[in-house]
């Protein structure tokens, strides 16, 4: 490991020392936090993508078994069996068939990954190659359960949108087609009850584009709502929302959190001239990656693991 990423991260342990986890609403067992690093030298270049594969959330599979999943709406199936077999899903099945095979037939090196770290059931997106050499991705839209405030993790988020004027004529004309489809397949609401709450889900496929493979997964992965991508500014920019939700039957210790969570602000601040988060979503599973980059490329600061658990 690098030397001055060896000392942040070293700062970085010895602050959370004191500062183990955030209460992330509804997370009542969860939001634990560790120090993170990436070191460029031994893993490659940081970017959503190659994370994903390193903590196997992405992992590749055969074409075939993601766009059978599509067609028999397996993910949809999940929220809502009552829909198997109904003639609305019969109906909309045909039409992502049609999406498949428009994939397959102008798409070069197509590949498919299944996401892996959802509850109960895996759903996949798929990547291929344009003959121009720009990249397209299909994927439904994700359930994700968890709301982080503003004024728990102060942060602007960045826009998912592509350029689609930036591509090439056949490229644009294949979107086109995409977006037709997928516009005729809809939004379809489903849910169930979940102990003592309803669970609602609005179903939908979503695509991107891109001049790269890891752009393209990228743009995928946050048009799906798996991803979040923002610049971080703080935590807990208000006090009293922290006094509310933090400790709250001992004074004592909720100051000296306060003024933990206020040096690591000031640490990242001070340490780097602009810190990311990284906010992957897998249904109830919340992944957040709080980080800036070093002088030679290597990216570290702190991971944010946690699990919806709802507690009425």
């Amino acid at each position: 490991m690098n030397k001055e990423t060896k000392k942040i991260f070293g700062t970085l342990e010895v602050l959370l020392e004191y500062c183990p986890c955030i209460n992330i609403p509804g997370h009542e067992d969860g939001g634990y936090i560790y120090p993170f690093v990436w070191d460029k030298s031994k893993q490659g270049e940081f970017n959503p993508f190659n994370l994903s594969l390193s903590k196997r959330w992405l992992k590749q599979t055969d074409d075939d078994v993601i766009l059978k999943n599509w067609q028999e709406m397996q993910y949809v199936i999940y929220f809502d069996k009552s829909y198997s077999c109904t003639e609305e899903q019969i109906q909309k099945s045909n039409i992502i068939t049609a999406l498949s095979q428009l994939l397959k037939n102008n798409l070069r090196k197509l590949e498919a990954f299944n996401v892996t770290n959802s509850y109960e059931y895996n759903f996949g997106l798929v990547i291929g190659q344009t003959i121009d050499g720009e990249w397209i991705s299909v994927c439904p839209s994700v359930y994700r359960e968890t709301h982080i405030s503003q004024k728990q993790i102060y942060r602007t988020q960045q826009s998912q949108d592509f350029n689609l004027e930036q591509m090439s004529q056949n490229t644009k004309i294949l979107i086109q087609s995409i977006e037709a489809i997928t516009s005729e397949i809809g939004t379809i609401n489903v849910g169930y009850e979940g102990g003592d709450y309803y669970i609602n889900y609005d179903y939908h496929m979503v695509y991107a584009v891109n001049k790269t493979r890891e752009s393209v997964i990228e743009k995928i992965l946050q048009s799906s709502r798996m991803l979040e991508i923002s610049k971080f500014h703080s935590f807990y920019p208000d006090k009293q929302y922290f006094q509310q939700w933090e400790f709250v039957d001992e004074p004592d210790k909720q100051e000296l959190m306060y003024q933990i969570y206020t040096q690591i602000n000031q640490f990242f601040n001070q340490t780097f001239s602009g810190v990311m988060m990284y906010r992957f979503s897998f249904e109830v599973f919340e992944n957040i990656y709080i980080i800036g980059e070093t002088k030679n490329g290597d990216r570290t600061g702190i991971y944010i693991k946690s699990e919806f658990i709802y507690n009425p």
